[in-house]
């Protein structure tokens, strides 16, 4: 399927995808097979505490890469960016 599709520079020069977003499309009314969407899903539900798990750990792993580059320094970087938004 050939899609015409424009870059929106206003969030970035990022661009989904089209399979992501396909996959998005088709678990908007059904997320994985529960029969509801996310968007109406209860945050107590099992499904959307998977959701949950998965993004944590995801974050949880990205951060820690962060944290092993070179030079970086959490504690600094937090208080650099609770300071400047003081100013």
């Amino acid at each position: 399927m050939k899609h015409d599709r424009i870059y929106n520079f206003s969030a970035g020069p990022a661009m989904m995808p089209v399979p992501v977003l396909e996959e998005i499309q088709s678990e908007l009314l059904n997320y994985r097979g529960t029969g509801m969407s996310v968007m109406v899903m209860s945050h107590r539900s099992s499904a959307f505490q998977q959701i949950l798990q998965k993004y944590d750990a995801d974050y949880q792993h990205k951060a820690d890469n962060i944290a092993d580059c070179a030079g970086y320094d959490q504690q600094q970087t937090t208080a650099d960016y609770q300071n400047t938004h003081c100013n």
